[in-house]
């Protein structure tokens, strides 16, 4: 070959090797775009509506006891009315959270775990409204059993099962945070 040719070929090889290397390098940043995008859109926001979910139920059971405890109507419309705005708080981060699963695609396990949230707040809701009436009616040492031996409970096995769908997206998290470093580490050494 002439010289000149040999050049041409050199500098081809090159460019169809830069070519390459930038083709596989889009597609090994778009796969960990893809996965850090879902991750501070979708299962980051899930997460953070479960968490006040959690903060909500938490605070709104020692509202409720407090609200018992103080025996005395006023200062039990105190509290109680910490319970109302708690609950307000609550179906805001479940609207958020609804329509989130409605909009995308979620596993079965995960479906699972947002439905028994809900059957657990439906059933204590109920439970907490026998309270409501209790105080209201001055009835606080019945109240106090009450609280005891339903209420608690109650409030308990709803903050478990917030825990585990909380403890699920944060496991959903950690995996795409390992994918995205799995394709942006794959990327570097095919560069060096």
């Amino acid at each position: 070959m002439k010289i000149i040719n040999r050049l041409y070929s050199g500098y081809a090889a090159l460019l169809i090797l830069m070519l390459a290397l930038s083709l596989f390098g889009q597609f090994k940043i778009s796969i960990a775009d893809a996965n850090l995008t879902q991750l501070s859109e979708q299962t980051a926001v899930e997460q953070r509506q479960a968490i006040n979910f959690r903060g909500s139920v938490h605070d709104r059971a020692i509202s409720l006891r407090d609200a018992v405890l103080v025996n005395n109507t006023q200062q039990s419309q105190v509290h109680l009315a910490d319970v109302a705005r708690l609950n307000d708080f609550y179906q805001q981060a479940a609207v958020i959270l609804d329509q989130m699963y409605q909009a995308v695609k979620h596993s079965p396990d995960e479906i699972q775990l947002l439905n028994d949230i809900k059957s657990i707040e439906r059933t204590t809701l109920a439970l907490t409204d026998r309270l409501i009436t209790k105080i209201n009616q001055g009835q606080y040492q019945e109240a106090n059993r009450f609280l005891l031996s339903d209420i608690s409970p109650a409030y308990t096995a709803w903050l478990r099962s917030i825990n585990k769908l909380i403890d699920y997206q944060e496991e959903l998290i950690q995996q795409q945070v390992s994918n995205a470093k799995l394709e942006t580490n794959s990327f570097q050494g095919v560069m060096l």
